[in-house]
């Protein structure tokens, strides 16, 4: 990515990114992978001497693959067997993010916002092969998610020690999410044209929200390692999050 100050108290960038995933299934059901290639643009900027905005918008291209193992398991007159069928399928996705927030500093640096996130993601039809009548014929499929998040951050710089300006920092807050769109998925067997529905968790829920993590310098400035762990937690749903990144500037 690259950015740019503008003005005293503004900057704008744009990034370009690329991401693989893998997927697997427990007891050797299936695996895929999804590849996305994304571009973001952003910016953000002071509005007083306390009071700050940013906001991105972010779409991605993606492709996906599939592979589902189908067991037979046979009996008296037939052997048991496995029957693959792979599918592939493209998509896309756009997100736009927009953050307020206030910094106090103090011995201890207090940092209350608010965001907003919304997702919209496309994903096209596809028919699978390899498991000849087993195999599915996948509809189109369009879902989103609107995420609203408020929350306060406690953040403290230790200048002096390995890291330079060691910097740990903690958050609490509330996150509400809500779903428009997405909730169904149809498909059917190749060879029977009887459609079958799917039906998808779309929660609309409140969280609460715990992040804890470290940031500092290394090698002179040049190098930054940032490392958190954030946990998710509402009625029948928990979510933890762990990252580390090192990040160079030149």
């Amino acid at each position: 990515g690259l950015d740019v100050q503008v003005t005293e108290s503004a900057y704008v960038g744009a990034g370009l990114g690329y991401t693989y995933d893998p997927i697997s299934w427990k007891e050797e059901r299936g695996s895929g992978h999804i590849i996305d290639d994304f571009a973001a643009l952003y910016a953000g900027g002071w509005i007083n001497r306390y009071l700050y905005a940013q906001g991105a918008f972010i779409g991605s291209t993606n492709v996906y693959h599939t592979k589902r193992h189908i067991v037979f398991q046979g009996g008296e007159q037939f052997a048991p067997s496995v029957r693959v069928a792979k599918g592939r399928t493209e998509g896309h996705a756009f997100l736009s993010h927009f953050e307020l927030g206030c910094i106090v500093e103090k011995p201890v640096r207090v940092r209350p916002f608010v965001k907003t996130d919304y997702m919209f993601m496309g994903r096209d039809g596809f028919t699978e092969e390899g498991a000849e009548s087993v195999d599915l014929v996948v509809k189109d499929h369009n879902a989103d998610l609107l995420r609203l998040e408020g929350g306060i951050e406690f953040l403290y710089c230790i200048p002096d020690g390995f890291l330079k300006h060691a910097t740990p920092y903690f958050s609490v807050g509330d996150v509400y999410e809500l779903r428009f769109i997405g909730k169904t998925e149809q498909a059917s067997l190749v060879d029977l044209h009887c459609p079958m529905t799917i039906n998808g968790l779309f929660p609309e829920q409140n969280l609460w929200f715990f992040e804890a993590g470290l940031m500092g310098q290394l090698f002179k400035d040049r190098v930054a390692l940032v490392a958190n762990y954030r946990q998710e937690k509402g009625k029948d749903y928990t979510d933890h999050t762990w990252s580390a990144q090192l990040r160079t500037n030149f």
